[in-house]
């Protein structure tokens, strides 16, 4: 009796280890859930972002950053329809996730603020543009980056055609651009 008593907690003890088991791993599939949904509102609202923005277009490098995302997203969905469910490896995706979702917020932040800067600078060299043929001809060539999406090297052309022009101009801008936003 006395053995049948010990194997009977034993497996008390067993099933109750189990079902706590149970619990985390609910509780853990949950938290995942929510963090994917959480992580699929976070890359609408960027989408949003950009697209309420005066962006005239995406560089294709941040169409693949936002397909990589959504990817990255889905492909936690779909672990979380596996049977049985490998939380560590879901968790693993996750981060990875957050990382990319993280990244691409920043990209997005970059990109609005970089046309916006750009078209500060083209706007302020235009006063310039009927005297000085060379800096008209540099900021048509900026222009053109601009709407082919190149915004790094438009910037880096109308910055460069400014600053031959008036130097300290960019600074210039950039305060008058902080102070607009404050």
């Amino acid at each position: 009796m006395e053995k049948i008593k010990e194997q009977l907690e034993q497996s008390s003890n067993l099933l109750s280890e189990y079902k706590q088991m149970i619990k985390d791993l609910r509780k853990e599939e949950l938290e995942a859930r929510a963090k994917v949904k959480e992580l699929k509102d976070l890359l609408r609202e960027e989408k949003r972002r950009i697209e309420k923005s005066n962006v005239p277009g995406l560089p294709s490098k941040y169409t693949e950053h936002v397909q990589t995302a959504f990817q990255h997203v889905d492909m936690i969905f779909e672990k979380l329809k596996e049977v049985p469910l490998n939380i560590t490896e879901i968790q693993d995706l996750l981060e990875k996730a957050v990382l990319e979702v993280e990244s691409l917020q920043r990209y997005t932040e970059e990109i609005i603020e970089q046309v916006y800067l750009i078209e500060k600078v083209i706007q302020y060299g235009n006063r310039y543009r009927s005297n000085n043929k060379q800096l008209s001809k540099r900021l048509e060539q900026a222009e053109r980056l601009f709407r082919s999406y190149q915004f790094d090297d438009s910037l880096e052309e109308c910055a460069a055609a400014i600053e031959t022009v008036e130097p300290g101009a960019l600074r210039k801008i950039q305060k008058l651009i902080d102070h607009e936003q404050e």
